[in-house]
């Protein structure tokens, strides 16, 4: 179809997923409130405004995650993205 784009899904070590931020983490915060994000501080995604750094409850947390898919025994990928692109 013209005017689409195709995203590129691929696999990343574990220790990378463990990095990035997952829309789907939910902390406790205060009054028993939850979020997902850092907190009044946050930009966007999780990410403190001072430190540029993401708040460390709302990442990935890999193989410990039901979506999580092994793409072999070295990197996998988030199974919420759908499944990566077969011969990248």
């Amino acid at each position: 179809m013209e005017g689409t784009e195709t995203m590129t899904l691929s696999a990343i070590s574990e220790a990378a997923a463990l990095t990035k931020w997952c829309p789907h983490v939910r902390e406790i915060g205060e009054g028993s409130a939850t979020f997902n994000r850092a907190n009044r501080f946050e930009v966007n995604h999780g990410v403190y405004r001072d430190t540029g750094q993401l708040h460390p409850g709302c990442t990935c947390i890999g193989s410990m995650c039901m979506m999580w898919q092994w793409a072999d025994p070295d990197e996998g990928y988030c199974g919420l993205a759908g499944a990566i692109n077969e011969g990248t």
